[in-house]
Parts: C-alpha cells; structure tokens; sequence
C-alpha cells in the first residue's frame, strides 16, 4: 500500500515538473514571438518613415528644379526684352517717320512735352516726355521725334507682351532729357494718369541708383532700369 502510494507521489511530480517545464517554454516562447512582432512593428515604421521622407524630398527637388526653371526662363525673357528693346531704340533714330498731326497725343506733346496713351490690347499704358529744352532743340524735327518716342513705346509695349512681362519699364536718354514710360494702368481708370516732364531727372537718378547697385561701380551710358525691371537707354 505504501509503494503505491510512494509510486503515485512520484508520478504527480514527475508530472507537474513536466507541466512546468512546458509552460516555461510556452511562456519563452510567447515572449520571444512578442519582441519579434514589435521588431517587425518598428522596422515596418522606420522603413515607412524612411519612404515618407524620401518621397517628400523627390517632391521638394521636383518643386526647386521647377521654381529654378521659372526663374531661368524668367532671366531669358528679360534678357529678350532688353535686347529687342535697345535694337528698337537704335533702329527707329534711322526709320522713316509718318506725319504724327493725326495723333491725339501729339498736341499735348507739342504744348507740355507730355503725351500718354493707353494700348487696350495689351492693357498697358505708355507715357512720352520730353523737358522744354529739349524741344526748343528739335525744332522742326519734333514731329519725327514724337513719333520715334511712340514707335518706341509701342514697339516695347509689344515685346513685353511677347516675352509675358507684367512689370512697367521705362527708358531715360543718354542726355537725360526725355524718356518713355511703360506702365500699368489702375484699375477702373479711365484714361492714363498724366506725368510731368520734371519726372525725367527722377527717373535718371533712379537708372543710376539701379544700374551701379550696391557694390557695383558707376558707368558712364549704362543700362537704364525702371519701375523695378530695366528697360534700355534711348538715343539722345
């Protein structure tokens, strides 16, 4: 009786060691199955981040090499319009002028040496001034000297439409005693505002100030810039 007794305490032993032994094996099991589950979690994230950034930084090149392309055809197309525009001013000195009596402008120039018109097609409005001494010096030749002005203006007023330039523009002569102005009219009105004559000498200083910079040297008949682009120097 007493070794059935002793074979069956043994056996519950045996047993319960048995089921101790499994269940520390489960237990190492399930711990080694949870860092494995989160090491996949954390690997998934990072290799999710890592993605994110990369095509965060294809979107972020993508939009520079667009913004640098922008500005490069927006440098090409004022480097245009300074070049069409100084070939404009040296061809008209040569052209043939039409008689200008059947222009509304060509009064006020005679009279004010001011003269402004608006170019619907274009929305842009030009201004022509010339300073009194001027215009005693050109004499008869005003009428042909009005006109170059015009054709000038419109000529410039074409190629910035041309080349999609909003910004105004203007160009001061080399004498510094008239110049041309290309502006944008403001909105709803209904003829373009008048300038003055006593606005050339402002404008050349202004050409000045923009053409020698800040750590740019002066020089004599440099390019002329007005309202914030450059335009060219007219003929004297």
């Amino acid at each position: 009786m007493q070794q059935d007794l002793d074979r069956t305490r043994e056996s519950l032993a045996s047993a319960f060691d048995t089921l101790s032994d499994n269940a520390r094996r489960q237990q190492h099991l399930y711990s080694v199955t949870i860092a494995v589950l989160i090491a996949i979690v954390l690997f998934s994230g990072l290799l999710l981040a890592g993605l994110a950034a990369g095509k965060h930084l294809d979107y972020r090149r993508s939009h520079v090499s667009q913004y640098v392309a922008s500005i490069a055809q927006l440098l090409h197309n004022e480097s245009s319009f300074l070049r069409r525009t100084m070939l404009t001013i040296r061809y008209y000195p040569d052209a043939r002028a039409p008689d200008p009596s059947r222009h509304a402008g060509y009064e006020a120039f005679r009279r004010t040496g001011a003269a402004s018109a608006h170019v619907e097609v274009v929305r842009k409005d030009y201004h022509l001034l010339a300073a009194d001494a001027t215009q005693r010096a050109w004499g008869a030749a005003l009428p042909a000297q009005f006109v170059r002005q015009r054709d000038i203006a419109l000529a410039t007023v074409a190629t910035q439409q041309a080349f999609d330039l909003g910004h105004g523009a203007y160009a001061v002569s080399l004498n510094e005693d008239s110049a041309i102005v290309i502006s944008q009219p403001d909105a709803g009105a209904r003829a373009p505002m008048a300038l003055d004559p006593t606005l050339i000498p402002l404008l050349a200083h202004a050409a000045h100030a923009g053409a020698a910079g800040p750590h740019r040297p002066r020089r004599a008949g440099a390019r002329r810039a007005g309202l914030g682009r450059p335009a060219a120097p007219s003929g004297g």
